[in-house]
């Protein structure tokens, strides 16, 4: 629902939805036959038609092979970090899922692109090395590395950043070094072992190693049970609505909906 202080601006906010609505990438990939979302393959791995692909060859020609810089993280971690978090999913089942179908879409861009293109980075190894993995990150983007850029927590836009939202307080704040591994005392060992099994292939691909043996052993991952846990996951995701500052729920409002339709439909 919608409230504004005189019709008028009610009037010009539904005329602004309206035509964001006719814009939309996903209505207009399917109109155009540019691309297709097939939902039981994922919402993040677009399947480019004839139409769609010549765009994107294009496009890609036209920036003169741009490079990509892809970040990941331990999944576990991931995983009690939004359990936490004002935005995204609440169940570990529901939050590894998307996690992994995210991260399946981006190292398949990787096998795309070759390592010349296409450059990834741990968050583990970028908190506990910063200066070495941006000199890293440096060499790959044919830059100069320069001490300025560990100093981005003390910049203003930092502190600015960081006063806006719930979500980003800690960005004016030192690295955390340590902040790895937090999942061995944040999560339950069935909610660990849910993510090791629904991200198994990912963490293997990109170096994690599992807690179990046999992660599966003990859980419930029948149909009824995911049904179950999609509940839960709703649930919980209302009661996050509640707790976070209405302030912070407005300024966020634009910025949800901008990443769920990048999460959705962008390539």
């Amino acid at each position: 629902a919608w409230a504004f202080e005189t019709k008028e601006e009610l009037d010009a906010h539904v005329n602004a939805y309206e035509e964001a609505q006719a814009r939309d990438h996903k209505k207009l990939g399917r109109e155009l036959d540019i691309y297709h979302i097939d939902q039981t393959i994922g919402k993040g791995l677009p399947l480019w038609l004839p139409k769609g692909t010549v765009i994107r060859d294009e496009l890609e020609r036209y920036l003169e092979a741009p490079r990509y810089v892809y970040l990941y993280r331990d999944p576990r971690d991931v995983t009690l970090s939004f359990t936490k978090a004002v935005v995204g999913e609440k169940h570990p089942y529901l939050i590894a899922s998307r996690w992994a179908e995210r991260q399946r879409a981006c190292l398949a861009a990787g096998d795309r692109l070759g390592p010349e293109r296409f450059h990834g980075l741990s968050y583990e190894a970028l908190t506990s090395d910063p200066r070495g993995t941006l000199t890293g990150l440096c060499r790959f983007l044919g830059i100069e590395f320069r001490e300025e850029m560990l100093e981005g927590p003390a910049s203003s836009a930092a502190a600015s950043a960081a006063g806006r939202s719930q979500l980003w307080e800690n960005l004016d704040r030192p690295v955390m070094k340590s902040n790895t591994r937090k999942y061995l005392s944040g999560l339950e060992e069935a909610e660990i072992r849910m993510v090791e099994v629904t991200c198994a292939d990912v963490m293997e691909r990109l170096g994690y190693e599992r807690e179990f043996e046999d992660p599966a052993a003990g859980l419930d991952l029948s149909p009824a049970a995911l049904e179950a846990y999609a509940a839960e996951n709703e649930r919980l995701k209302g009661l996050k609505r509640e707790e976070m500052d209405p302030e912070d729920r407005a300024r966020r409002r634009l910025q949800l909906s901008t990443l769920e339709e990048l999460a959705e439909g962008a390539p």
